[in-house]
């Protein structure tokens, strides 16, 4: 075993870390990341949950579990489709056990979200080169490479990838649903139906806006807009006067041109929309147009030209 000198920034897995925010322990967490370690020796169990008991990604910690052969291992994940990362080792009842786990994995179970890290300490039972090739695993690491910051910073890029694969599938699952119900009989759908399944996408998406109303007249008074809609701050506006709720004249120069927009000074975005003889007003708030969000508004702009395409079919 490697002893760590005291004066060591990086001290390894075995060495136990200290806390520097002693407020982490008093923060409600919403629901944990599943970390899956598999491993025949219970002492790399025991030094990773040490490492790890104060880990947080995004403010959330981690739930960690524990199998002890690759049998073990196939039989918990047959089960279970929650678990973001696997910390997997290669030698267990068998040289290539780790390995049989990681194929079962990709090609039998065919979860591509998991991030499978390979951990070994028989480097030279799988070279990295060629499991590397030969297996879709995310990462390679020798044990005692694994250091207390190297395992952080090793559970940052697995979550972070976890995080984006799991968007990436959640929305185009969203955007199949919303195809698939509209494409042969959108024109004939409520346009709040309509809009309601693309903007609580777009929610799901953005970064900041989680209120927004539908509303719908038929005369030359939008002030006259009866909320048909809402969510958010205005979940208890529903059937009320869209003159009452937001100020109308602030969105004269779109209504006027029968376009929508964004407004920085109230961080609202106005969505018009005509559809024959019935008019609908979309309104965003609370979006934080800061750097970060200008992307945010632009898919907005987007989406919103799209539904008012079809509905002017």
């Amino acid at each position: 075993m490697v002893i760590p000198t005291a004066n060591s920034d990086d001290n390894f897995l075995f060495t136990e870390d200290i806390d520097t925010d002693p407020d982490k322990s008093n923060k409600s967490e919403p629901e944990k990341y599943n970390l899956l370690i598999v491993d025949d020796e219970p002492g790399m169990h025991d030094v990773t949950k040490l490492a790890l008991r104060n880990y947080l990604f995004n403010g959330v910690g981690l739930n960690i579990l524990s199998v002890y052969s690759g049998q073990e291992a196939i039989e918990f994940l047959d089960k279970r489709d929650d678990i973001a990362v696997i910390l997997l080792d290669v030698v267990m009842e068998s040289s290539d056990a780790g390995l049989k786990v990681a194929n079962w994995i990709r090609r039998v179970k065919r979860d591509h979200r998991v991030r499978i890290v390979l951990r070994t300490g028989q480097p030279g039972d799988a070279p990295e080169e060629l499991v590397m090739v030969e297996y879709d695993i995310n990462d390679y690491k020798e044990k005692t490479e694994l250091t207390n910051r190297k395992l952080n910073t090793l559970m940052h890029s697995c979550l972070r990838a976890y995080n984006d694969i799991v968007t990436i599938e959640t929305t185009c699952n969203k955007l199949t649903e919303i195809v698939r119900s509209d494409s042969q009989s959108y024109h004939l759908r409520p346009v709040e139906a309509y809009s309601n399944g693309i903007i609580n996408l777009l929610m799901d998406l953005m970064t900041c806006s989680r209120s927004y109303l539908c509303a719908s007249y038929t005369n030359q008074h939008p002030e006259q807009a009866l909320i048909i809609y809402a969510s958010g701050n205005y979940v208890n506006q529903k059937g009320c006067k869209l003159g009452d709720i937001v100020d109308i004249q602030l969105f004269e120069p779109l209504l006027t041109e029968h376009k929508s927009g964004f407004f920085e000074k109230n961080n609202q975005f106005f969505g018009y929309i005509a559809n024959k003889s019935t008019n609908y007003l979309i309104v965003l708030d609370e979006i934080e147009y800061l750097e970060k969000s200008r992307d945010d508004v632009n898919i907005i702009e987007l989406f919103m030209h799209h539904i008012a395409q079809c509905y002017r079919k």
